[in-house]
């Protein structure tokens, strides 16, 4: 786990502040009167650094906020699976400080199978997608890129079993000469990543690239 850099923090509390505070405590220890970034001083201190570098096939590059450790991985998983989607906010914050993507890239939230998203009652990607559209001022392509299957959990799975478990799992339509940004909560071994950049290349899509919250080990 990284120093605490201060100034960073300060980029993000300052110069992506939103129109008004999201959060009255922080979301971790409860702490009122956060920054805008949604956390206190000494929480964001013990944010996990992510990795200098990660790839994954036919990704033109690839950021991560973080890696995904304690207390990263909790925010995440309330995120997702609490229905907390103000935390939506808070990753976006720390994800649009590695904005350097072209000015004309556009966000494209790696989507949910429908069935899913019913059980879930939203797209985790799609709130990072709004979240970073505010304060990037991107637009966004919420339905150039669909998922055809709820395929099974890919924990475990090597890369090439994990390509195999998503070969035609997702389509996109309408991306020809479109610049994609690829908006996730957490890439892996990237292999989701790869099939999304595949589809949208199929269709059209020139450079694609990957903006992440967090960053797991390969495994």
């Amino acid at each position: 786990m990284a120093g605490f850099d201060r100034a960073m923090f300060k980029k993000i509390a300052g110069v992506f502040a939103p129109e008004r505070k999201r959060l009255l405590c922080c979301a971790l220890c409860g702490s009122p009167d956060p920054a805008d970034c949604g956390l206190c001083e000494a929480c964001a201190a013990m944010m996990p650094e992510a990795p200098a570098k990660r790839s994954a096939p036919g990704i033109d590059g690839v950021r991560a906020a973080f890696a995904y450790e304690e207390p990263a991985r909790t925010l995440i998983l309330r995120f997702k699976f609490k229905n907390e989607r103000y935390l939506a906010a808070l990753f976006a914050y720390y994800m649009a400080a590695l904005d350097d993507f072209p000015k004309e890239a556009v966000l494209v939230p790696v989507p949910l199978h429908e069935k899913r998203k019913k059980l879930r009652g939203f797209s985790q990607t799609g709130e990072l997608c709004r979240e970073l559209s505010r304060l990037t001022g991107r637009g966004t392509a919420f339905n150039i890129l669909q998922r055809n299957r709820d395929t099974p959990p890919q924990t475990g799975l090597p890369f090439s079993e994990r390509q195999e478990n998503l070969k035609g799992a997702f389509s996109a339509g309408g991306a020809e000469g479109l610049s994609a940004i690829l908006v996730d909560d957490v890439i892996t071994s990237g292999a989701t990543l790869a099939e999304c950049a595949r589809a949208l290349r199929e269709t059209g899509a020139g450079q694609v690239f990957a903006l992440c919250a967090c960053s797991a080990e390969k495994d």
